[in-house]
């Protein structure tokens, strides 16, 4: 999996923050052995195609400015920074919400397998017992 840093806001779109476009590819995604308590989840071959994602987390500030764009309530644009860290990450977004920003940023919500494929090394792919 390879990735390629955009050093600016992607699409031409300056209120968007630093993407970075993975390549798509197949690989292997599951468990084995699978315990009874688990769902089933055997190996087996997942495709992506190149897709987006944010460098960082959304932050407070950039939620915010996406609720008072789209007009939120006020009381729901004061929820968001309450805590006075505009550079944390957001937090307690709803689904609906979420799927929202996504969409105004012209993406979507990144799938189980994006993160997956993001987040766990090629050696631990299939088994949790592997160092």
């Amino acid at each position: 999996m390879k990735g390629s840093v955009v050093t600016s806001p992607p699409f031409g779109r300056p209120e968007l923050p630093t993407m970075v476009r993975v390549e798509g590819g197949v690989f292997t995604m599951g468990q084995a052995p699978i315990f009874e308590a688990e769902a089933p989840n055997p190996p087996h071959d997942v495709r992506l195609s190149p897709f987006w994602m944010g460098v960082h987390p959304v932050t407070c500030a950039e939620h915010r400015a996406f609720l008072i764009a789209t007009g939120a309530p006020a009381a729901r644009i004061d929820a968001v920074t309450a805590g006075g860290f505009p550079n944390l990450p957001v937090v307690n977004v709803s689904h609906r919400e979420a799927v929202a920003y996504c969409a105004r940023a012209g993406g979507t919500l990144p799938t189980e397998a994006m993160g997956f494929q993001l987040c766990v090394p090629e050696s631990r792919l299939l088994s949790r017992s592997s160092p």
